[in-house]
C-alpha cells in the first residue's frame, strides 16, 4: 500500500518525485479540500499517468471537504474520477483526518478481495 495525503500526492507528482510501483493499492485521504480541488487533483494524476499501475484505490477520510454550489460532494468526483481506471475503488477506510484514524502501514502488503481490504 502506498499513498498518504492526496494534496501531498499531487505535490510530489508535480515535482516529479511520485513513483507508483506497479500492482499497489493506493490510500488516498484529505482534509479542506474542495471537491472541484480534489477533482482537479485526481485528474492531474490520472492524466499524468501515475495511478497506471495501480491495482486499487483505497479511501480515508475526506475531513471538512464540503460540497461546493453544485453539490457534488468529494466521493463523487472521485468515483467519476477514477471510474476509467478500471480498478476497485474502495471507500471509509478508517484512515485520515477525522476522529477514527487507524495506522495504515505504508509499504506493507495489502489486496482487494471482494470488496475488502486485507492485510498480508
Amino acid at each position: 500500500i502506498v499513498g498518504g495525503n492526496l494534496s501531498m500526492l499531487h505535490s510530489m507528482a508535480a515535482a516529479s518525485a511520485l513513483t507508483i510501483p506497479h500492482g499497489a493499492i493506493v490510500a488516498i485521504e484529505d482534509v479542506t479540500e474542495r471537491p472541484y480541488r480534489i477533482d482537479r487533483m485526481l485528474t492531474s494524476l490520472i492524466v499524468g499517468g501515475h495511478l497506471a499501475r495501480a491495482s486499487g484505490i483505497v479511501l480515508g477520510s475526506f475531513t471538512s471537504c464540503d460540497p461546493g454550489a453544485d453539490g457534488r460532494t468529494a466521493l463523487q468526483v472521485i468515483t467519476e474520477r477514477t471510474h476509467s481506471l478500471g480498478i476497485p475503488v474502495l471507500a471509509g477506510a478508517p484512515f485520515g483526518h477525522d476522529d477514527t484514524n487507524d495506522a495504515f502501514v505504508l509499504g506493507r502488503h495489502v489486496t482487494i478481495r471482494g470488496g475488502t481490504l486485507s492485510f498480508c
